[in-house]
């Protein structure tokens, strides 16, 4: 059997992927979840859909229309009006939403946004507790 070369596919498939960025009228909600880093802290938390589809992987809830996310908390944050998608070049119209990187975030919240996100995760001290991000895209 012919050895497979994992570095250099890995090479190859990155040159073929675009990541881009496009402005949207229907925008990117945004939630910060806080998760202990001693899990016994954490708990179920139901996060509401605000009428979108996650972008990030999630636990979906039909009877209660939200998302389960394990955390001590989360703060909804609004949206912003990008999203942000990869392409592959040769592939017929494939696009895949992506999450959007805390500093793109950054760049595209209103100070309100910003100053509520400060403001929020200073009760959550790095050394126990992360946050993460779940994003959806909003679609009506």
């Amino acid at each position: 059997m012919e050895e497979i070369d994992i570095a250099k596919d890995e090479r190859d498939l990155k040159r073929k992927l675009s990541v881009h960025v496009k402005p949207s009228d229907m925008g990117t909600r945004i939630f910060a979840v806080a998760t202990a880093k001693g899990s016994s802290l954490n708990t179920t938390l139901k996060i509401p859909t605000v009428c979108g589809d996650p972008i990030c992987e999630g636990v979906y809830d039909l009877v209660r229309d939200c998302y389960i996310a394990s955390g001590v908390e989360f703060i909804d944050l609004g949206s912003i009006r990008i999203r942000a998608y990869i392409t592959m070049e040769d592939m017929f119209r494939w696009e895949v939403p992506t999450p959007i990187p805390l500093l793109l975030l950054k760049r595209h919240w209103s100070d309100d946004q910003k100053q509520q996100f400060e403001n929020w995760k200073q009760r959550f001290d790095d050394s126990e507790y992360d946050i993460a991000f779940l994003q959806l895209q909003e679609v009506y």
